[in-house]
């Protein structure tokens, strides 16, 4: 396989930069690099701990330093710049400056505004059964603004509140559509996952069901898909009356990964109206003297009277690791396969038999999300370099 040739594909991860250390310039893509065979300087000991630092930021909001992955090259995520002085990239932080005398009317004008953007084009909302994309399709019924909604849907004990919020919100969309999950699980298929120029970590996880609700978006000619991202953080953090708030909008808000995987290929836009910075303002402004509000009760009755009471009465904490984890269990034929021409091109002892044995014996519904994160970066690389030799013509089409 070490005499195959890497492909550039027509569509890739575009959010993505480089910063190469020694021309000390930023570049658009590293195709060329790894066709010349950089592919075989990935440090894969760097990536795996990356990963673990990253999901310690985000339980904990600090800020990580990422190692190379590559030798002289390091990769600037979507929301982040390079820092000359630090030689490290760092999480873009935009200020948000305050406005007196917001209403419920103003917030409205500034959502009008908006969507008035999309105006003429046949748009989408994610339908997740959680509040922050609830709350978009009810600003677009309150607006008259016809929508499309799709989401997974499954039967599992876990997901039962999720699965009656969305059959409520069903209800507000022009046509919706729910898809079962238990088709298209977590980690299937990840050997078709697209080509790009460094792994995903566990975001390739969703490959199958991704493209599933793609392509179901395209077929019924949506061309915007509007995603809650960023509520977490919008209605969330405190705002004191001096506000100093700062959010990481390209890092917290935009959907970028999903954008350059799924959507973009499929001529689909994949946006969070949350990201909007007149959006941004004044809903910050309404929750001025508002501490810390992790279940979002302040959103929930602020929005009573366009939400169901699914939503504005009760709040719930989702929780799809068990998904995951099943994913994972399901997965462990494709697992070794992929290790094992992992081990052949890499020699990495993290794909080796004895560690490959290991892996696939152990118990992963016992794994803890350090041991989780750890297993799906691994897997990630493994599916990574397997989609880098793939060519175009044996990519999954969406």
């Amino acid at each position: 396989m070490n005499d195959k040739v890497i492909t550039r594909p027509k569509y890739y991860d575009r959010s993505f930069l480089f910063y190469n250390t020694q021309t000390k310039k930023k570049q658009q893509d590293i195709w060329k690099e790894l066709q010349e065979g950089m592919w075989r300087d990935f440090d894969i000991n760097a990536f795996l701990e990356n990963e673990k630092q990253y999901a310690i930021h985000v339980e904990h909001k600090d800020q990580i330093r990422n190692q190379l992955v590559f030798p002289h090259f390091a990769v600037i995520e979507p929301g982040h710049e390079w820092n000359s002085e630090k030689q490290d990239s760092e999480i873009v932080y935009s200020p948000v400056t305050l406005v007196n005398g917001c209403s419920r009317s103003s917030l409205m004008s500034a959502v009008e505004e908006y969507f008035s953007k999309f105006s003429g084009e046949k748009v989408g909302v994610h339908l997740s059964g959680g509040l922050d994309s609830s709350i978009i399709m009810a600003w677009l019924r309150e607006l008259g603004i016809p929508f499309v909604a799709i989401g997974f849907t499954c039967n599992r004990w876990e997901f039962r509140t999720e699965r009656r919020v969305q059959e409520v919100m069903a209800d507000y969309a022009s046509h919706a559509e729910l898809i079962d999950i238990d088709e298209h699980p977590f980690y299937s298929h990840i050997e078709n996952c697209p080509k790009c120029q460094t792994p995903y970590g566990v975001a390739f996880k969703d490959f199958d069901i991704s493209q599933i609700i793609v392509k179901r978006y395209r077929d019924l000619g949506v061309t915007t898909v509007f995603s809650g991202q960023g509520g977490d953080s919008l209605f969330v953090e405190s705002v004191g009356k001096e506000s100093t708030l700062k959010l990481a909008i390209g890092d917290e808000f935009e959907v970028s990964g999903e954008n350059d995987m799924y959507y973009a290929p499929a001529g689909i836009k994949l946006v969070t109206p949350f990201s909007d910075m007149g959006i941004i303002q004044q809903i910050a402004s309404l929750r001025v003297g508002e501490q810390e509000d992790v279940p979002k009760w302040w959103a929930r009755n602020y929005f009573k009277d366009i939400l169901p009471r699914e939503l504005s009465q009760y709040c719930y904490v989702a929780d799809m690791f068990g998904l995951s984890l099943s994913g994972l269990e399901m997965a462990k034929p494709v697992t070794k396969k992929l290790f094992e021409e992992a081990y052949a091109l890499t020699n990495n002892h993290y794909f080796s038999p004895i560690e490959t044995k290991r892996f696939l014996e152990s118990n992963v519904f016992e794994m803890e999300f350090q041991a989780y994160i750890d297993y799906g970066a691994r897997l990630s690389v493994a599916a990574w370099l397997h989609a880098l030799f793939r060519t175009e013509e044996n990519n999954t089409k969406i």
